[in-house]
């Protein structure tokens, strides 16, 4: 009887991770797409970013309730409850991540009948080590990679450097020209740059409890 209780935990465990997964992917999807939308001008980008936020809140508020009914029902040891805690963790922050994205959607849409104006090339750098470190992130927890994990941790910092010299260029322009609309398209690739900023801030959250996930499952081993 015990052993199938077991089972049974392990399984409803494994699909929280599962489902983790799938949420990890739909956040990746909608990033690229708020930067799309940025970068392109595209409004279908804007509108599929927003209709894949509410998909991400579906997703979040699926695991937190697997979170507390494994809580209420199981009575988990104390591995295992620390276990479910960083499952709930990540779910936030994949969700809050998923707010970043909306965060380059949403600037997308107030510049969208500004004149032309091109990213600068650093925010395109930043987009791309951002999503890097997601993919890391979550391949490293598939195979238990805590070196990867340390790599993703420490390339945060490249993405923060990025951050001050992209604002100080954008701030630079700012205080170049006399152009309103330029001035608005400026100020929101400013606001847009915090949003990658923040994403991958995120992303190295979730990494930090990735290692700690993995480094409790090798103690219990």
């Amino acid at each position: 009887m015990a052993d199938s209780i077991r089972r049974t935990f392990d399984n409803q465990l494994s699909d929280l991770r599962s489902r983790l997964y799938i949420m990890s992917a739909v956040v990746r999807e909608e990033f690229d797409l708020g930067f799309q939308a940025l970068a392109d001008r595209d409004p279908d980008a804007v509108e599929a970013v927003y209709a894949i936020d509410e998909e991400m809140r579906d997703k979040r508020s699926e695991i937190e309730r697997g979170c507390f009914t494994l809580l209420s029902r199981q009575q988990p040891v104390a591995h295992d409850l620390r276990r479910i805690i960083v499952y709930y963790n990540v779910a936030l922050d994949l969700e809050r991540m998923g707010q970043q994205a909306k965060g380059l959607a949403r600037s997308s849409r107030r510049v969208m009948d500004k004149p032309p104006c091109p990213l600068p090339h650093g925010l395109a750098l930043m987009h791309d080590k951002a999503r890097q470190m997601h993919d890391a992130t979550f391949s490293a927890w598939e195979q238990g990679d805590l070196e990867q994990i340390d790599r993703v941790i420490a390339a945060d910092d490249e993405v923060d450097e990025l951050d001050r010299t992209v604002k100080e260029e954008l701030f630079r322009h700012m205080a170049e020209t006399s152009d309103e609309d330029l001035i608005a398209t400026l100020y929101e690739y400013i606001r847009a740059t915090r949003e990658v900023e923040r994403f991958a801030d995120l992303v190295c959250m979730v990494a930090r409890d990735v290692q700690e996930y993995s480094r409790m499952i090798s103690f219990s081993q």
